[in-house]
């Protein structure tokens, strides 16, 4: 007996010989090979999709691991949770969360970004939030840094190789993640009466070159717009923020249409309540 590994199957003869006795095998052979690209195309497509989708969440787990929380706690807040009655004005509290909801819906559309300022506790964290959750929903990944927590790191990176170590992978991260959220911006600079002062020297040298190398690397200058998106919240106004950062990377942060801006002017503070 011949073995096995030594046959071989020549088609077309066999194909003669079928003709021969009356048997047509050209429309089985064709539809049979048009099966097996089709599964195969459809096998490769998948393949490729799940180790796409792998792909991305590995990503967005990499930027969310350089988040820099409050009290080292990741926080978490929707729009479902934004609660208009508690403010004294729950009209302007209610425009307030549908202005912010409406800028959810554009998230993957174009990208943009978003200044949210007034006093604290009115619940400019609380909607940068919601926005960054609507962000994560959309595949987009996500990264939070408190400017308090983020100015520690630079007072410990002397002292600490880790410390540098990890400063490095936080600026790197905020250059390249899709929806960055800067949370407080401006407290770094200091009290209200310091930024203010004639003596006011900023924020420090190296901290302020970081944060330019990280507002040029999120601004498309061929576009002249934004690379995805960066949601600011801060207690300060634009002109408060300038005294504390070079005006180029204001420029770059901080947008000038109004449809971005979401002002808290009427709201009082209701943190706890």
């Amino acid at each position: 007996m011949a073995e096995l590994s030594k046959i071989k199957f020549n088609m077309s003869k066999y194909a003669e010989l079928f003709a021969e006795h009356g048997v047509d095998t050209s429309n089985t052979i064709s539809s049979d090979r048009d099966k097996f690209l089709k599964d195969r195309d459809a096998r490769l497509e998948r393949d490729a999709k799940r180790q796409q989708e792998w792909y991305l969440k590995q990503q967005k787990a990499i930027y969310q691991q350089y988040s820099l929380w409050p009290n080292g706690e990741p926080l978490h807040f929707e729009f479902k949770d934004w609660k208009p009655a508690k403010q004294p004005d729950a009209t302007e509290a209610r425009k307030i969360g549908v202005k912010a909801f409406e800028l959810s819906k554009q998230l993957v559309s174009k990208p943009f970004n978003v200044f949210l300022n007034g006093l604290p506790g009115v619940g400019k964290t609380s909607l940068a939030l919601a926005l960054m959750a609507e962000a994560d929903k959309r595949d987009l990944s996500i990264m939070f840094v408190s400017t308090t927590v983020w100015l520690s790191l630079y007072d410990q990176k002397y002292n600490d190789e880790r410390v540098a170590d990890k400063l490095r992978n936080v600026v790197r991260a905020m250059k390249e993640v899709d929806t960055l959220v800067l949370d407080d911006f401006g407290t770094e600079g200091g009290a209200l009466s310091r930024v203010q002062s004639a003596k006011s020297t900023g924020v420090r040298i190296d901290m302020q070159r970081d944060l330019y190398s990280i507002a040029n690397a999120r601004w498309n200058a061929d576009q002249n717009q934004p690379k995805g998106h960066t949601i600011v919240t801060s207690n300060n106004l634009q002109n408060e923020l300038e005294r504390i950062y070079d005006t180029k990377i204001i420029s770059r942060l901080i947008p000038q249409e109004k449809k971005y801006r979401i002002g808290f002017n009427k709201m009082t503070d209701v943190r706890g309540k």
